[in-house]
């Protein structure tokens, strides 16, 4: 009984002294989340901190589906990570939807999906009848070995979707952009299915995969280059015979791992195109792996310039130094505004401004311009014209009443 009493003692004064601390032990967050088109997330206690159009996670998910459909919107995982229930399909219950783990994104435009560690999900990021959507710097690895089917609801329609096993999955997707990426181990790295066009893959390292790099079905008019692939079958298309898609830009094509030249100039470009199929060619293949550039892009602003305009409404105009993949501009230290290309700053007020250009390379390094500062002048005030047709008449009557005045005066003084 002492020494039992003399042990609680010891731990009472070690914790007082905060030498031991006792600390509850906070459960991990386990369900889907559901990010709704009207923006609420549910449910609302889900691990996802919501600052406008930005949704961040704050934890670590196993088990767990993120449905986004909301559109306008970045989903940032910030480095935490999704994992499916099962690394295997052993231990996978079919029909859970919880077991799959992932990020689905349905029918949503001008998303971005970024940061996220995703790992033994049945797909990783998979896109359905979604547009103008940026997947950028995830890495995706370990989806499992085969298909299921799941239904999916857009407007008042039911689609039965067929989904294989892929880091990324697009299934009647167009316009999107894929850039720098890990997807590898996995069944498929990439998947485009179902008229997925005009999307743009590049930066991306597809390597591992056990069955395709890239699978193809239905699927053209897109663009591939700078992306790294090493996979037993880097790429196989079901419509390979009637389909074509571009594996370069003009200048400079991806890595294949099964290419080896020639290169007699050594400028690092292959001297013979990489055959994919006869009407698909990497035409300028690299002799070694795609090293992102670290050098953020170069901007030039050429207008406005460090001056003063009479006119509220002035031309932004720009030069970037590199392709780019996002563009934008803050006017006056305020929020950035995602644009195009060259614009016009309309309804400026009079006074001093100040503009300042973003832009984002393939590689995802963001350079800024130099801040140009300029004046709206205020506006002259017109001066009207001195009313003399109303003067005159004025004057005349004035001189009258004046002379009368007088000659009254006088009459009155010689009586």
């Amino acid at each position: 009984m002492k020494e039992t009493a003399v042990i609680a003692l010891i731990l009472i004064s070690l914790m007082t002294l905060g030498v031991v601390c006792v600390q509850p032990i906070k459960a991990q967050y386990q369900g889907d989340i559901t990010i709704n088109a009207d923006g609420s997330i549910s449910p609302s206690t889900a691990p996802i901190q919501q600052n406008g159009d930005l949704y961040i996670l704050t934890g670590d998910l196993i088990g767990s589906r993120i449905t986004v459909m909301r559109s306008d919107m970045a989903l940032d995982g910030d480095g935490h990570t999704i994992q499916g229930k099962a690394s295997n399909t052993a231990s996978l219950t079919l029909g859970q939807s919880s077991n799959y783990g992932g990020i689905f994104l349905e029918n949503v435009h001008n998303v971005t999906v970024k940061g996220f560690s995703l790992r033994y999900c049945l797909v990783g990021v998979s896109l359905n009848q979604s547009s103008h959507v940026t997947i950028s710097g995830n890495n995706i690895t370990g989806t499992w070995g085969y298909t299921y089917y799941s239904s999916y609801q857009f407007g008042s329609t039911d689609y039965s979707t067929y989904q294989d096993p892929a880091g990324i999955s697009l299934w009647g997707s167009s316009n999107n952009i894929i850039t720098g990426n890990r997807l590898e181990n996995n069944t498929f790295g990439l998947y485009l299915r179902e008229h997925s066009e005009h999307n743009i893959i590049v930066g991306n390292t597809i390597s591992g995969n056990t069955n395709k790099g890239v699978l193809l079905t239905l699927s053209s008019s897109n663009t591939f280059y700078h992306n790294n692939f090493d996979n037993e079958l880097n790429v196989y298309d079901s419509g390979r015979l009637s389909s074509s898609n571009a594996w370069d830009n003009g200048e400079e094509g991806n890595f294949w791992n099964d290419y080896a030249g020639p290169d007699a100039n050594g400028d690092g470009i292959g001297g013979s195109p990489y055959m994919i199929y006869s009407n698909n060619q990497d035409r300028y293949p690299l002799m070694k792996p795609w090293e992102p550039d670290v050098a953020p892009p170069h901007i030039s602003v050429s207008s406005p310039e460090n001056a003063t305009y009479n006119d509220s409404n002035v031309t932004l105009t720009f030069s970037t130094s590199e392709p780019t993949s996002k563009i934008s501009y803050s006017l006056d230290r305020q929020d950035n505004v995602t644009i195009g290309g060259n614009t016009t700053l309309t309804g400026l007020p009079h006074g001093d401004h100040n503009v300042t250009v973003y832009a984002t390379n393939e590689a995802g390094k963001t350079g800024a311009s130099e801040t140009i500062t300029f004046t709206i002048a205020k506006p002259e005030l017109k001066s009207e014209p001195f009313p003399t047709t109303l003067v005159a008449p004025a004057s005349v009557a004035t001189v009258a009443g004046v002379g009368v005045s007088l000659l009254v005066y006088f009459k009155k003084r010689n009586r």
